[in-house]
């Protein structure tokens, strides 16, 4: 589908740039990057009209021990998946590095190839930064915006 399609664009420069880093991810799935078929990035998106919200998180350097204490799924889940726990498919990005690099480095050496390559950079404007605390004060920081609407 387009859908489908559209969610790949987005998928494939996070592939292509990690894989400039020395990281031989692949798709595992529509959602999940994966590495030697442990997973290390699930992705989701809503679009909206014209507007698109890509996320996704990266497992870098996690410690799986606080993992498999926070993340409990139903057994029936795992198990349906071939799989003996959500620590028997996760994986570490940082394992698979000939460097090193501590999580701020990754990050920003991650972004910059990202940005090299699609995007320019926009530098806001004083006016245009103005707006954008003002907008923050106003909405995001209140606790309406946070937990009010929370069901």
């Amino acid at each position: 589908s387009s859908l489908q399609s559209f969610f790949k664009s987005y998928m494939d420069k996070i592939i292509e740039a990690l894989h400039t880093l020395g990281v031989e991810v692949a798709y595992n799935s529509r959602n999940d990057l994966a590495i030697n078929g442990k997973k290390i990035s699930g992705n989701t998106q809503c679009n909206k009209g014209e507007y698109t919200i890509h996320h996704g998180s990266l497992l870098y350097d996690m410690d799986f021990s606080k993992m498999a204490k926070y993340l409990n799924p139903p057994k029936y889940k795992i198990e349906s998946k071939g799989i003996k726990s959500v620590r028997d498919r996760t994986g570490n990005i940082s394992d698979c590095l000939s460097k090193k690099w501590d999580i701020a480095t990754f990050r920003q050496k991650l972004i910059n190839e990202i940005l090299k390559k699609y995007y320019q950079p926009y530098q806001l404007t004083v006016k245009e930064e103005l707006i954008v605390e003002q907008l923050a004060q106003d909405k995001f920081r209140s606790w309406n915006w946070t937990f009010g609407k929370n069901p």
